[in-house]
């Protein structure tokens, strides 16, 4: 459940963007049930020889909390409290809960702190660590904008919150700003205000001008079955299925959906309804054009440990989604759809359209793209390859290798946020890959060093990489049900796994670990 409560480490704040903490001591106690889209203008304006620190004290994160709350207003903490409320009414947490609303839950952590203490931390807390960084980004640019924009920044916190859209590609907005001051650049916001084309930044260093845009996408993009989705139809059928009166057994039933799921409630009640029948009559119930339910087994109830420890493991090897219901009667359920992820497609869209729409073309101009939900591991997996191109390889190629884009002069990439240390100092970190374009027409124009390069040997036509694209089908599985009890048994299940002496056994526990 969210508390609203944080329990306290001590370091002192920034991020990878923002700027480093010192730490004084480190508590890495997880915060009470809290954890770690489309891309909104922020609509700020700042011209100035703005730079965001690169070391923070408690004092500055203080003046930095100041001035954020000052700018929120009043409305602030009972949006974040209505958000918590709404989440804690389902009855239980899940992992996509924990994903979608890490930074806003973190924040109401944050603001229900700041009011306990008075706003004078002696310390700032370590378990949220993005909320501090979102903090400390706006803290330090307010002083910067006009008037008009400062009220366009509370506006649209205010109402992220309140209608869930959620704070994610504002703090990707902050995160740009804070690297741009960070190397040395001098930031406009330019696109709320008037600014030359649409992009979000013009950074200005030593006569040098560019056009930055950035765009946050989630992991799931795209895919036919979204996590909150099958929240919303798993949430709805642990409530009204009423298809199995043995109370011995648990009914398994198998949902396969011809195209995306279907969240209208209409729907919904179609599916439960088609859940019942086929539990009822151990058959198969179609619903013409979308979906088969077919009654697969009986578990005994004496075996629930067993079937959910079965049922990780098919998902493990399948993507699925799959879900135990936890009240009467019980119902387990595998849930996917015959079409295949349109993750791939939709990013290369994104970007394509904001290369075309969102740059004058009279500068050379750098697009950030920011993958959110995706752990550290993952984000290396699809920047590095062993042998060839990398998935990241490939995406930048196809944006980049063409002369319709010859205005950009590199691709950004990043994913993987955590909360990384060295030595004295911690910050919010992230993983981050810059590629430059092979073919720009403001010669060796960049905005960032680049750390990945696209040699003559890999230059293969960006048609030629979107054709290798296509044949790639990401998917991004996320635990369905009570968080607490599938982590529960999923340590346990790939702790019995790992150690065990069979080959096949420790091979699904490599799978489900990845």
């Amino acid at each position: 459940m969210y508390s609203g409560i944080v329990r306290c480490g001590c370091w002192l704040g920034g991020t990878d963007a923002l700027g480093s903490y010192r730490v004084l001591r480190m508590a890495c106690r997880r915060r009470s049930g809290i954890v770690p889209l489309k891309t909104a203008h922020s609509g700020l304006l700042v011209k100035s020889n703005m730079r965001y620190r690169s070391l923070n004290t408690p004092e500055h994160f203080c003046k930095d909390l100041a001035a954020y709350a000052n700018l929120v207003g009043g409305d602030y903490l009972p949006a974040l409290k209505r958000l918590g409320d709404g989440l804690n009414h389902k009855g239980y947490v899940t992992e996509i809960d924990d994903l979608r609303y890490s930074l806003e839950l973190e924040l109401f952590n944050l603001e229900v702190k700041r009011q306990r203490v008075n706003g004078r931390f002696p310390f700032v807390p370590i378990q949220v660590h993005e909320a501090t960084d979102f903090v400390i980004g706006v803290g330090q640019t307010i002083p910067h904008l006009s008037e008009k924009a400062k009220k366009d920044l509370q506006s649209e916190i205010i109402g992220r919150i309140k209608h869930k859209e959620g704070l994610r590609s504002l703090q990707h907005e902050f995160r740009i700003a804070g690297r741009l001051s960070q190397s040395d650049y001098d930031v406009t916001f330019a696109d709320r205000e008037g600014g030359e084309g649409g992009f979000d930044f013009l950074a200005e260093r030593n006569g040098e001008a560019f056009e930055v845009e950035g765009k946050c996408v989630p992991a799931f993009l795209g895919q036919a079955v979204l996590p909150e989705d099958a929240e919303i139809f798993f949430l709805a059928l642990a409530k009204r299925f009423r298809g199995w009166s043995d109370e011995t057994s648990i009914p398994i039933l198998a949902i396969k959906l011809t195209k995306k799921l279907d969240t209208n409630q209409a729907m919904i009640s179609k599916l439960i309804e088609a859940c019942d029948r086929a539990a009822l009559t151990r058959g198969t119930e179609m619903i013409e054009g979308y979906a088969a339910v077919t009654f697969v087994n009986a578990a005994p109830k004496t075996d629930a440990e067993k079937l959910f420890e079965t049922m990780q493991i098919d998902s493990a090897a399948s993507w699925s989604n799959v879900f135990l219901s936890q009240g009467k009667p019980q119902v387990a359920v595998r849930l996917e759809s015959e079409r295949s992820s349109r993750f791939v497609r939709s990013v290369l869209d994104t970007l394509s359209d904001s290369a075309k729409r969102q740059f004058s073309g009279n500068r050379p101009g750098a697009l950030w793209l920011h993958i959110d939900y995706l752990p550290p591991v993952m984000f290396d997996a699809l920047a590095n390859a062993q042998a060839g191109a990398s998935f990241l390889d490939l995406l930048a190629l196809a944006v980049l290798n063409s002369p319709k884009r010859s205005h950009l002069c590199q691709i950004i990439f990043s994913g993987g946020a955590h909360l990384a240390r060295t030595g004295t100092t911690a910050r919010s970190g992230f993983r981050k890959v810059v590629y430059d374009s092979p073919c720009c027409r403001f010669g060796n124009a960049r905005l960032f060093p680049p750390n990945k390069t696209i040699e003559p040997s890999q230059a293969m036509e960006g048609s030629k990489a979107k054709t290798l694209l296509a044949e790639a089908n990401l998917r991004f599985r996320i635990a369905a049900g009570p968080k607490e009890t599938f982590s529960v048994a999923q340590r346990q299940l790939m702790q019995r796994y790992a150690m065990s002496t069979d080959v096949i056994e420790r091979r699904i526990a490599a799978t489900g670990l990845f």
